[in-house]
């Protein structure tokens, strides 16, 4: 039932060149609640429309310039107002009128004089007619609509279907549905179930001539529905694979995968999932674990060998380098002999650093080398390799540069692993000293903001060719260019270890002009430095004793030493009472724990090697306890310790196995209040004509060295310098000399001041 609400809102046009007509249908149609717009002419009437469509016109035929009839046709030859349907309003009666007001495609006549009431119930039909006509040419058109959609469906999915058996016959597998019970009876399967199965998929649905669980291997049947059942309870997909048997009688290994599927009341209802033979893959998978098994089985047994063989290289060697040390010491040999004690020396280094580099990339290779990043002196260590690559330099005339940028505000102190980046700055220094025969070798080193430094090594050596390049970082390689002796790890360590410093090692090279090495490091900013850091050379002669920097200290630094092998304490006792300190030794933990409590070290040296074995308590109150002396760790570079115990060290210095008496005498400068005091140095600036006490005070102090009583030497020499100033030079002397335990010489110095002081006396 259409309302008549529908159309109370409609608007007419009404076309009339009769102004008393106009009126009388404008108030009659709008008191119906039609929206009226009139028009006096055909021509007002078609700008009215091009203006805003009425739903229906009522039109005279009888006007001047454009007759009704003309404006109809041309209404009807629009596409946006053929649609309109048109009453004739007119005058003429004839039916010859009234045919062509139908013929040019008016929809009703009405004959003037007209009927209030004939006019509107007429208007009223038409407009519900032209209503339901659009209204049916609207559905009409959903319905194509429609109907063209259901076909474009029905063809997108029988291409869907066409798609999905191709892809499914093309499978390397099976697709399947099935019911959860335990012959898994299939209620599909593809086509590729002859390939899996040996038997068509028909002679597996419905279970027609066997079902699929009598395919499966009598061993693997209840793993297979113990982990289905599983996942299933969980409302989780499955995979698995298990062996059947096919057609053939032979064993293939199966991978499945699947999931349930639910209904609408979360009801399982059946099992859907994909098959496929996986036994030659699966067959290549064991043989590859067991290949990988038997390659780090071999990988261990390498390394073992390797960690062995390096422990053995490195006892005879500690022996070799630590007596060499102590001879380098004894001024009894001549030029010659100490010419060739330095020779086994450098050569028992050379040796060593071979040992450590081979042992390096092993340990690298297999991920057993782990950054120990702690406080690091950057500008001492920087300084030291520039010192000590200035004189290699200097050894074959090459001008050796060392930039440090900036160089006000430097960072002196960062948290890094020191011995790492020691390693690589000294192989890549080293080989620019190496390969360089003339020119120089620019070593800068750059910080900027946010924790980056930038390290550039640069050489005018011989270069590496572009095709080359790629041989560069790979282990016991040498470019031709570059082969010079060594082991050809020295890059590859150090690559590796930048890696490890979420770095890259990069080069750039010409040959014939040089190369340029350099790699960023973000390093943690502990402290800088207020002013530049000049490099200056050090005093390269060998170190004979120490002085004590502590004023109160009145007695020489006592060592404890705990070493496994008696030939290395026997080495280090001897080296370190060479220069002057008191020292004991032990093999175990257990005898120096007495030794410790009575003797009161100033300082243990400890190989790590003792510490496994103790109760962590126990080891955890020894190191970290409330004590006076320090301890230094002495282990190899292939010590491995647990995590705990690792924890428990970080906090003390490490030196390495075999002790090179160098690294041992840097740590303990840094522990120890001493100086070291080289044999070509004098103890202090002083000559006869430095001002010295009178002969009562310089004959006290002589029979106070005489009888050995150092503490009263440095008791007296303190109160001395402090009561009189104009003697300080005198006191230091006396204070180094007794200090170190020098006493012949202060008594020979004493002496001499003596004599002097009596034939002053005389001759005055």
């Amino acid at each position: 039932m259409i309302e008549k609400d529908a159309f109370t809102k409609s608007r007419i046009l009404v076309v009339d060149d009769q102004a008393v007509n106009l009126r009388v249908l404008n108030s009659l149609l709008q008191a119906q609640g039609y929206e009226v717009i009139l028009a006096k002419s055909g021509q007002a009437a078609l700008a009215s429309i091009a203006q805003q469509l009425p739903q229906l016109v009522l039109l005279d035929i009888l006007m001047p310039d454009m007759d009704g009839y003309e404006v109809c046709r041309q209404l009807k030859a629009g596409e946006h107002t053929c649609h309109i349907p048109i009453l004739f309003l007119s005058a003429l009666a004839e039916a010859f009128d009234k045919v062509k007001a139908f013929a040019v495609g008016g929809v009703d006549f009405i004959t003037k004089p007209f009927q209030n009431e004939e006019v509107l119930v007429r208007i009223e039909t038409h407009l519900k007619l032209n209503y339901l006509q659009q209204q049916l040419e609207k559905q009409n058109t959903q319905l194509q609509q429609e109907v063209l959609k259901q076909q474009q469906t029905s063809a997108a999915l029988r291409e869907s279907e066409r798609m999905m058996s191709t892809l499914l016959s093309n499978l390397p597998g099976a697709a399947y549905r099935c019911q959860n019970d335990a012959s898994w009876t299939m209620d599909y399967i593809s086509e590729g179930c002859l390939s899996v199965t040996g038997y068509p998929a028909t002679a597996l649905i419905g279970n027609k001539q066997l079902c699929f669980a009598d395919l499966i291997v009598l061993d693997d049947r209840q793993m297979v529905w113990d982990t289905v059942q599983m996942q299933l309870a969980q409302r989780a997909p499955f995979q698995l694979i298990y062996r059947i048997t096919n057609r053939a009688g032979q064993q293939r290994w199966i991978w499945e995968q699947g999931r349930g599927v639910h209904d609408s009341e979360q009801q399982l209802v059946a099992l859907e999932g994909f098959l496929q033979d996986v036994t030659e893959r699966y067959q290549a998978e064991l043989d590859l674990q067991q290949a990988k098994l038997q390659a780090e089985s071999a990988n261990q047994a390498k390394s073992a060998f390797l960690a062995n063989m390096s422990h053995e290289f490195r006892t005879p060697l500690n022996g070799i380098l630590g007596y060499a040390q102590i001879l380098a010491h004894d001024k009894a040999l001549n030029e010659g002999q100490q010419q060739g004690v330095q020779i086994i020396r450098r050569s028992g280094e050379h040796l060593l650093t071979l040992i450590n580099d081979v042992l390096d990339i092993s340990r690298l290779e297999t991920g057993h080398i782990h950054l120990n990043p702690r406080e690091c002196r950057l500008s001492e260590l920087l300084i030291e390799l520039v010192d000590f690559f200035t004189l290699k330099a200097e050894e074959k005339k090459l001008s050796f540069h060392y930039q440090q940028i900036p160089e006000q505000g430097f960072p002196s102190l960062v948290r890094a692993d020191a011995k790492r980046l020691r390693q690589i700055l000294l192989n890549l220094l080293g080989n620019a000293v190496k390969f360089t025969q003339q020119g120089s070798i620019q070593f800068e080193v750059r910080y900027q903001a946010e924790r980056t430094f930038h390290f550039s090594i640069r050489d005018t050596g011989c270069g590496i060719a572009p095709e080359q390049l790629k041989y560069l970082f790979s282990p016991f390689q040498q470019v031709p260019s570059q082969q010079r002796g060594g082991t050809g790890l020295g890059l590859a360590i150090s690559q590796r270890l930048v890696s490890m410093m979420n770095s890259t090692l990069q080069v750039e090279s010409v040959p014939n002009q040089g190369s340029c090495f350099r790699f960023s490091l973000t390093l943690p900013v502990l402290a800088f430095e207020g002013m530049s850091i000049v490099s200056a050379k050090r005093n390269t002669a060998p170190i004979e004793g120490y002085q004590i920097l502590a004023p109160e200290r009145l007695a020489r630094f006592k060592i404890l030493l705990l070493a496994q092998r008696l030939e290395q304490r026997q080495q280090l006792q001897a080296e370190l009472e060479s220069l002057g300190f008191m020292v004991q030794t032990t093999g175990t933990l257990q005898y120096a724990l007495p030794q410790i409590q009575l003797w009161q070290p100033d300082l243990i040296l400890v190989e790590t090697t003792l510490l496994n074995s103790v109760k962590p308590e126990y080891l955890k109150r020894f190191l970290t306890a409330e004590h006076t002396y320090h301890i230094v760790l002495m282990q190899t570079p292939d010590t491995i310790l647990s995590p705990a115990l690792s924890q428990l060290l970080d906090t003390h210095a490490t030196v390495s196995l075999p002790v090179q008496l160098p690294e041992l005498m840097d740590v303990m400068e840094q522990r120890l209040p001493l100086r070291w005091r080289n044999s070509t140095a004098p103890p202090a600036a002083v000559t006869r004509e430095t001002p010295a006490p009178n002969a009562s005070q310089l004959k006290a102090l002589y029979q106070m060295a005489l009888t050995g009583n150092v503490r009263a030497l440095l008791t007296e020499a303190h109160h001395l310098r402090e009561q009189q100033p104009q003697y300080s030079d005198f006191c230091e002397h006396v204070r180094q000399l007794a200090g170190a335990f020098e006493l012949n010489q202060l008594q020979e110095f004493l002496a001499a001041l003596l004599k002097d002081t009596t034939v002053n006396s005389v001759e005055s």
